[in-house]
């Protein structure tokens, strides 16, 4: 069935109506998945006049396996229940910041969002546009997500009905998390020349069961609230992409900018004063629903937790050798510079707040290994083009 007569009869059966789209108008979308604008011609509640289609792209044979925790419904359905949830945590709110929740077929893969209208990301402002303008841009966008993180906290169990009702969800065992990091970074940092003992494993545990694990600061957490998936609207932030999305530490995303986004293509450095005054537009919302973000320890051993973990990440064994020794053949060193500046985040943070700092220790002596291998043209990870 065409994506547009599949739209209409899922339309109809959530209204009530018998609904006619006119040709839809494609939005790019990625390789994951179709996205595409329709008006509606006929059968429209009052209001709603244009919605937007998001359905999962298959390709080389590919089924839509609804049992799967990874692939094209997983994600889909991610997508699906993090919609429906904030629509839901919303509901009662105007400005809801991402697109509202219509109407979805499992069997199809296919969800109908409201239409916010069209506007830009934050990467082109940060790559091209003005310090003003970038940072007005980047504290609407951790606004946004400090709205996201106040009206979800501690709905676990609700976020859960609507997703275990789609598919199965991917296990987030706390010590899955901690044997990854007990064994991967230990060999980027032996690979370093850095040794480590049982008090930095010890520490090393800690942090990653502060960042895992269940807590107050159990949230909705977006994990890619990168620049390229927001829409910058009449200066309001809407957040996009919710395919890897979960319930999780605040921290998970609220450590992006200051962490050098860890999952995102255009990864630079942001200056300390833009950071400070970014989280701190976040902690003002953040706090509106976890109280517990009140306080200065527990707020900072979570970010300090979040920039832990991207930090040992980064020093993942075989990640780290590859970077080093085959990047410095090519002469591109853009992964060295990154690494060393998600090293850098978290022994600066963790310095000025008081944590976790037998791993900070080892991450300093891992910076300093990997610092004497970079050659004499190496120059630090530079600050984005809107700030320098």
């Amino acid at each position: 069935m065409e994506t547009k007569e599949l739209t209409e009869r899922v339309l109809s059966e959530t209204w009530g109506n018998d609904v006619e789209l006119a040709d839809g108008e494609g939005l790019g979308g990625s390789d994951r998945s179709h996205v595409i604008r329709y008006r509606i011609q006929r059968g429209e509640p009052e209001g709603v006049g244009t919605l937007v289609v998001k359905q999962a792209a298959l390709h080389d044979g590919q089924i839509l396996d609804r049992t799967s925790t990874s692939g094209p419904a997983w994600r889909l359905f991610n997508d699906w229940a993090g919609l429906e949830f904030l629509s839901e945590c919303f509901a009662d709110v105007d400005d809801i910041p991402v697109p509202r929740f219509i109407a979805g077929d499992s069997d199809h893969g296919l969800i109908v969002m409201n239409d916010i209208g069209a506007g830009k990301g934050l990467d082109p402002l940060l790559l091209t546009g003005t310090a003003v303008d970038a940072e007005e841009c980047l504290t609407a966008l951790f606004q946004t997500v400090g709205r996201v993180h106040a009206v979800t906290c501690g709905k676990q169990a609700r976020y859960n009905e609507i997703r275990d009702a789609l598919g199965p969800r991917k296990p987030d065992l706390v010590s899955g998390h901690v044997d990854w990091h007990s064994e991967h970074p230990p060999k980027g940092l032996a690979y370093l020349g850095v040794d480590v003992g049982d008090d930095f494993f010890a520490e090393l545990e800690e942090a990653i069961t502060e960042f895992r694990g269940d807590g107050p600061f159990r949230v909705y957490c977006h994990h890619d609230p990168c620049p390229d998936n927001i829409l910058w609207i009449d200066k309001r932030v809407y957040l996009l992409d919710f395919e890897f999305s979960s319930m999780g530490n605040a921290a998970i995303d609220m450590r992006y900018p200051r962490a050098i986004w860890p999952t995102c293509w255009c990864s630079a450095r942001t200056p300390a004063d833009v950071l400070e005054r970014v989280e701190a537009a976040y902690r003002e919302e953040l706090v509106k629903g976890c109280p517990e973000a009140a306080d200065d320890t527990r707020f900072y051993r979570q970010l300090t937790a979040g920039c832990a973990d991207a930090a040992l990440s980064a020093l993942g064994g075989e990640w780290l050798s590859w970077i080093i020794e085959k990047n410095a053949r090519l002469g591109d060193y853009r992964a060295c510079q990154q690494t060393l500046a998600r090293l850098d985040a978290f022994i600066d943070i963790s310095e000025r707040h008081g944590h976790f700092g037998k791993v900070a220790n080892a991450v300093r002596a891992a910076a300093a290994s990997m610092r004497s291998r970079m050659p004499a043209e190496y120059v630090e990870l530079p600050y984005y083009p809107a700030f320098r």
